[in-house]
């Protein structure tokens, strides 16, 4: 991924660990945390920004987040 990625910009300007402690993430009660508490508010986060739910529309959002005119 270029240095100059958003996606870079983002991490850098968020403090994750500020955003679990706020937002009062817990460990799992199954005593399974995956990948830990800060990969899981930033995978959220992502899915919101990139949000691909619906694949034949991707282009149309694409396209309106650039401003560009509807297909």
């Amino acid at each position: 991924m270029p240095e100059t990625h958003n996606y870079r910009k983002l991490k850098e300007l968020l403090k994750f660990t500020s955003i679990v402690r706020a937002a009062k993430v817990t460990d799992s009660d199954l005593g399974a945390n995956g990948f830990g508490r800060e990969r899981l508010v930033l995978c959220l986060l992502l899915q919101f920004m990139e949000d691909t739910s619906d694949p034949p529309t991707l282009p149309v959002r694409q396209a309106r987040r650039a401003g560009q005119p509807r297909l």
